[in-house]
């Protein structure tokens, strides 16, 4: 049984080949690319660059592929009037606001994603349809369903208008997707290239191999460090800067 070879989005072996300007597998006097029999395998490569995605999401606190969160559990203030005495708030800021993760992609439930509240008695109710009030294709208007939702998608932010459930701790469930959907910016793509390069490059079965057509040892450190300053600058650039605080004169 042939093993699963990983989807990846960030970039491909073949974009890690010409990182590492290995020669093309027409060249009888080169190395062939990654493939089932190199030294890593195609497969090895791809499982290197999912790891190395997830990575970089971690890292940068975004995501250029689709992720999915399930079964979230999420606490649900109380209503404004409960805290304040009174509700202009809550209406005036769309509802009670839960955070979540930052590009939630557009909801749609025949994908999977799912809404549920904590109702009395322990019981939960599906909700998914009632985003907007009920019309998954409408904006979120002042005349809201007594169950409704919206999401403000880049922010990550979801806003809810709800009666008869039970509150804050717990109070709702959520599976959803999230995840930039423009495209993989080619900064991110050399990043994920030189991460994967690295790694293969520091791999002894793969720099012996290489090394038959001239010896790399004394060069690799060398090529290594640089590759992983340029990757330190990138993950730089993508980072949030902290705080800027003044300094005493």
């Amino acid at each position: 049984m042939t093993a699963e070879i990983p989807a990846v989005t960030y970039c491909t072996p073949e974009d890690v080949a010409d990182t590492m300007d290995l020669p093309d597998s027409n060249d009888p006097n080169g190395n062939d690319l990654f493939s089932d029999v190199s030294h890593p395998s195609y497969r090895q490569v791809c499982k290197m660059i999912v790891s190395n995605e997830n990575q970089i999401d971690i890292r940068t606190h975004r995501s250029w592929k689709e992720n999915q969160v399930k079964n979230m559990l999420l606490t649900i203030n109380d209503y404004w009037h409960d805290i304040n005495g009174w509700r202009s708030d809550y209406y005036a800021e769309g509802g009670s606001y839960i955070q979540l993760r930052r590009n939630v992609r557009t909801w749609d439930p025949s994908k999977g994603d799912k809404l549920e509240i904590r109702t009395r008695m322990n019981q939960w109710a599906d909700i998914s349809q009632y985003i907007n009030g009920g019309d998954i294709d409408s904006e979120p208007t002042e005349l809201m369903d007594s169950w409704s939702f919206w999401f403000d998608y880049p922010y990550g932010k979801l806003y809810l208008k709800l009666r008869l459930y039970q509150q804050r701790y717990n109070a709702a469930r959520i599976t959803y997707r999230y995840g930039s959907e423009e495209p993989v910016p080619a900064a991110i793509n050399r990043l994920c290239c030189l991460m994967t390069a690295s790694q293969i490059m520091n791999m002894q079965a793969f720099y012996v191999r290489v090394g038959g057509g001239g010896d790399i040892s004394g060069v690799k450190d060398g090529i290594i460090r640089s590759w992983q300053e340029e990757a330190g600058a990138i993950f730089s650039s993508y980072q949030r800067a902290g705080i800027v605080r003044g300094t005493l004169r």
